[in-house]
């Protein structure tokens, strides 16, 4: 068993500890997916899209091929290791970083928001961890994925806009 479909009723803008405990499948070591309609910024912090048939997680599955997401340690934001932090301008709830690491090459940062008002965020990372240095990553890069965002890139340290509820996938790499 790979992944895990708990079932029907959860609400999607349950906090973040829920999503941890009830949504995810994080504490029985398997992925969830998501039923109805998926808030996708938010599932990815724990690895999850919709489910086919409720979704369309297509365009989520080729990025994920594409980025190469089965050769990576996911690092969630519940651990003390977690080598991406999150500083939060404007925000009225947590905004979340999760990330997919392949040491050495590159990172996938997954931000979700629980916020209902704009915010902007500042990132500082553990290079050490990551395997990657200040001097080789100049940029964060969101690529484009139909149906979920466009594509951006922003300076590493710059200030990060993040819409309520909503999030960003943003790709580290030397």
């Amino acid at each position: 068993m790979d992944s895990l479909w708990i079932g029907e009723g959860f609400s999607y803008d349950s906090p973040p500890d829920n999503w941890l405990l009830e949504i995810s499948g994080m504490p029985f070591g398997v992925f969830s997916d998501m039923l109805g309609t998926p808030n996708q910024y938010r599932g990815m912090l724990f690895g999850s899209t919709g489910r086919f048939g409720c979704a369309n997680p297509t365009p989520m599955w080729d990025f994920w091929d594409q980025f190469g997401m089965a050769e990576t340690d996911m690092i969630g934001w519940w651990e003390p290791e977690l080598p991406v932090k999150v500083v939060a301008t404007g925000a009225n709830g947590p905004i979340h970083a999760t990330a997919y690491v392949n040491r050495g090459k590159k990172t996938l940062v997954s931000l979700g928001s629980w916020s209902t008002t704009n915010a902007t965020v500042t990132l500082t990372f553990d290079w050490t961890t990551l395997g990657l240095s200040s001097n080789m990553v100049k940029s964060l890069k969101a690529p484009a994925i139909p149906g979920f965002q466009t594509a951006q890139s922003w300076q590493t340290g710059a200030a990060i806009p993040v819409e309520p509820a909503k999030g960003w996938l943003l790709v580290l790499s030397a």
